[in-house]
């Protein structure tokens, strides 16, 4: 008689947005930590208030698949580069952005 496996892959989580990330290790995992900050409007009696909303995901790595993480990265971006030109950095972005002179926010809701 043969000794089947089945696998099961369940992926229960929604998908997540993240435009900010941090990094720490230690000496046996390295943990990145996905961030989504979104800013709220709520107009209560007449007056504006914000929230900023943070939720977050958190990976543990073993340091031997960080190491094939980047090199998968690496290759990743370039082939990106390649395709649609160069990634600039958060500062080179933040460089270019002309700031508005007034935000206006139409909430509904």
């Amino acid at each position: 008689m043969e000794n089947q496996v089945k696998t099961i892959i369940k992926n229960e989580n929604e998908v997540f947005f993240a435009n900010s990330v941090s990094l720490t290790n230690s000496k046996t995992n390295f943990i990145v930590d996905f961030k989504q900050s979104t800013p709220r409007m709520d107009i209560l009696e007449n007056q504006k208030l914000t929230t900023i909303v943070i939720k977050h995901n958190s990976i543990l790595i073993e340091p031997n698949l960080v190491k094939g993480l980047v090199n998968i990265l690496t290759e990743a971006v370039s082939n990106y580069e390649k395709q649609f030109g160069k990634i600039e950095s958060a500062k080179q972005q933040k460089e270019k952005k002309i700031k508005p002179e007034k935000m206006e926010f139409n909430y509904i809701g």
